[in-house]
């Protein structure tokens, strides 16, 4: 395995170590990114209709394992994913861009560099901007999707796991068994340490732990920013490193409203604030909600 920083769930980082192709990407299929008006109609990126809208909403999902560039183990691309955050943002069509997210994070390279397309956007307030939760933000994905003036998450959704693992593969116990020797000879004395050939060093988990704590200061550096919280709040109450319900999210500060995704673009396109119905709906009193609920009911 690469030595490689990750900012990913636990329980999928083996979507990015499988060396199967096909076993990557059966949790995880990325949509293209969309368009929708006022009218509900719908346009792929970059088509005619698309071009021709007003105030239109733009999706732009944020889907599966992530990375900087293209490959087997990634879904979305950040790079890819930034490029085409910022071609919307620019698109005097597009009045709120939507980003879906379902991700259990990825590698920390690339991942600043996406955050910041979204807050530059979100900064110079030409564009709406909303993360919407559908149902998992882990990791990489919560420091990307965080950076939108609004953060919305499906009542089943997830989201948090704001930290760093690195992990290093030793197979130098295996090839011994096998009766393989390999000789490394190196200069200067810490060029390609980490080799998977040779046993893990004090000198070599201290640099590992020393760049983990770096990511992660980072990370909590730009959730702070993204949410506006202290550092030492990211820390304390936004999981510290494990994953929240959308109820504990929202309680702790880490996303604003609880709705799902439809409900959000169809707000969006109609001007209103996302999850604005489902606070509205909580206000309610208990025979009011009976009597909603019966009405729907009779719609049916």
């Amino acid at each position: 395995m690469r030595h490689e920083l990750y900012a990913i769930h636990p329980e999928y980082i083996d979507h990015i170590t499988d060396t199967r192709p096909r076993s990557v990407r059966e949790r995880f299929q990325r949509p293209d990114p969309y368009i929708v008006n006022a009218a509900g109609e719908r346009f792929p990126m970059g088509s005619r209709g698309a071009g021709q809208q007003s105030g239109a909403v733009a999706v732009l999902p944020l889907v599966g394992v992530l990375g900087t560039h293209e490959s087997m183990h990634v879904t979305t691309p950040t790079q890819q994913f930034a490029k085409d955050f910022r071609a919307f943002d620019a698109s005097p069509g597009i009045g709120t861009i939507v980003v879906w997210i379902d991700s259990p994070g990825g590698t920390v390279s690339g991942t600043m560099e996406a955050a910041d397309a979204i807050f530059a956007a979100r900064k110079r307030g030409q564009t709406r901007t909303i993360s919407v939760v559908d149902p998992m933000m882990a990791s990489a994905a919560t420091w990307i999707g965080t950076a939108a003036k609004e953060v919305v998450i499906t009542p089943s959704g997830e989201a948090g796991s704001i930290g760093v693992i690195s992990m290093y593969e030793d197979w130098s116990a295996a090839l011994e068994k096998m009766g393989i020797s390999i000789a490394v000879v190196r200069t200067p004395a810490k060029k390609a340490r980490f080799t998977g050939v040779e046993s893990l060093t004090p000198e070599m988990q201290e640099h590992m732990q020393r760049r983990n704590e770096q990511a992660y200061a980072q990370f909590v550096g730009a959730v702070s920013r993204n949410r506006s919280v202290s550092t030492s709040s990211v820390v304390a109450k936004f999981g510290n490193g494990e994953m929240l319900s959308a109820s504990e999210a929202r309680a702790a500060g880490l996303v604003d409203a609880i709705a799902p995704l439809h409900e959000v673009i169809d707000d969006a396109a109609a001007g209103r604030k996302a999850g604005r119905r489902r606070a509205a709906a909580a206000t309610l009193s208990p025979r009011a909600r009976a009597a909603r609920a019966k009405l729907r009911l009779l719609e049916l």
